[in-house]
């Protein structure tokens, strides 16, 4: 088959058409399969496409956020703005409590919200947190958990590291905070954060 010369190859128009529809679905919120099925390819193919076309590859990148962005903002709230407490009622479904947020508030970098008077704070290092109070109070759930998820759903390449007593009860934290990012249970999260298989990748 001959082209003649300054003419376009229709097998690429084609493609360059199917990148953009690709492209153009994907910052609607489409999951990029789906995407790739909707313009007649393969899903594997994305890949092909994202290996030999650098632009294709970043504009991608692009999408998905705008996709995370344009998602948030229908539930009223910008990515960069959302607060633990935000994201655990909004996406985990379970409320923060004035003790848990003073946990919070130090982590972050604040002095603690709220004291009651059975509760005592000691100034110390900034870079080290002692979080010492009874059994149930939700430490492991709240800490180790959730508010690693929030943190990895924010950036999925923070690096935290999960110690306990033992490796066993550290499997158990990382694998529930894997369940979070994967598990249909928490697919809002997973939408609207973009997080569909980070789970898997811890």
């Amino acid at each position: 088959m001959t082209f003649q010369k300054g003419k376009t190859n229709p097998r690429t128009e084609a493609m360059t058409a199917a990148k953009a529809k690709v492209i153009a679905l994907v910052s609607e919120g489409w999951a990029p399969h789906k995407a790739m099925a909707e313009v007649g390819k393969q899903p594997d193919t994305i890949r092909i496409w994202m290996m030999r076309d650098k632009k294709f590859a970043s504009d991608l990148v692009e999408a998905k956020e705008d996709a995370k962005n344009n998602s948030l903002r229908s539930l009223g709230i910008a990515k960069e703005d959302i607060s633990f407490p935000q994201f655990s009622e909004m996406f985990l479904g379970q409320k923060v409590f004035p003790h848990h947020q003073d946990w919070v508030d130090l982590l972050e970098g604040r002095e603690p919200s709220w004291l009651h008077e059975s509760m005592i704070y000691e100034k110390g290092d900034p870079n080290r947190l002692l979080v010492n109070v009874p059994p149930e109070h939700a430490k492991s759930t709240v800490i180790t958990v959730n508010y690693s998820t929030y943190r990895i759903a924010l950036n999925p390449n923070v690096r935290i590291i999960v110690v306990s007593k033992t490796l066993i009860k550290a499997r158990e934290f990382v694998y529930a905070i894997k369940q979070r990012l994967s598990h249909p249970r928490w697919l809002k999260l997973q939408t609207h954060l973009d997080q569909k298989g980070v789970g898997k990748r811890l």
